[in-house]
């Protein structure tokens, strides 16, 4: 997927939502870059009698949606985020337009990568008031699964690691990739600390089926009591 505002490129997302069946506290688009350059405009595209396989600069569809988020610079191999909420509504066809901004090509992965495909992350209002609490600057840790035991996972093993990325509150807008590390077994840990309050998303990436693609979200409210300390 690639962007180039200086010769009018533009690249069109979509998404099928379906199976909710709660109303929508908030949604979000990720996108992975794969080179780095200036950024683009996501906006909403209203028209969705498009194909992709057929639709050309001349049968493009009309961009008439508002400008819902955007990116200013892009780096490669980071993920990056958009608030979408306003576009999402409930279960339907979404198709959303990036606009180029600046001279340099822009470069995305697009669907047919392996583990950096877009995303488009919806939390419903029931599972929001669900979400864990941890206290600002607390401990939020993850345990994934990988699919099988490696013989020296500090050799041979798989890599993972979670972009946690803020969505409300002071968090909104703060992103931060922390890298995993084995616990023995199949088992591999993220630990992360908040440092923002508000609701923190995350979702991991890995070269293991097991441990790629996970996702899931936590609130962070409070502060830690005056005496807490770390120790080392």
């Amino acid at each position: 997927m690639n962007l180039l505002a200086g010769e009018g490129r533009e690249a069109y997302l979509r998404f099928i939502v379906a199976g909710l069946e709660s109303p929508v506290a908030s949604a979000m688009l990720r996108l992975h870059g794969r080179q780095t350059g200036n950024g683009g405009n996501l906006v909403h595209v209203l028209n969705t009698a498009w194909d992709e396989n057929n639709v050309t600069w001349l049968t493009k569809p009309a961009v008439t949606g508002a400008r819902l988020d955007s990116i200013k610079t892009v780096d490669a191999k980071k993920w990056h985020a958009m608030n979408v909420t306003a576009a999402v509504a409930g279960n339907g066809t979404l198709d959303f337009a990036l606009i180029g901004t600046g001279p340099q090509l822009v470069s995305y992965d697009s669907r047919e990568s392996s583990n950096a495909q877009p995303e488009l992350i919806v939390v419903l209002q029931n599972f929001e008031a669900d979400l864990l609490t941890v206290p600002l600057y607390g401990l939020y840790e993850i345990m994934l699964q990988a699919t099988a035991e490696g013989v020296n996972p500090y050799v041979d093993g798989p890599g993972v690691a979670a972009t946690f990325t803020g969505v409300s509150g002071a968090a909104q807008g703060k992103s931060l990739t922390v890298k995993g590390f084995w616990d023995g077994g199949n088992v591999y840990r993220v630990r992360f600390s908040p440092f923002a309050l508000g609701e923190w998303r995350w979702v991991s990436s890995s070269n293991d089926s097991g441990l790629n693609g996970k996702s899931g979200a936590f609130l962070c409210e409070g502060r830690l009591p005056a005496n807490h300390a770390n120790t080392t």
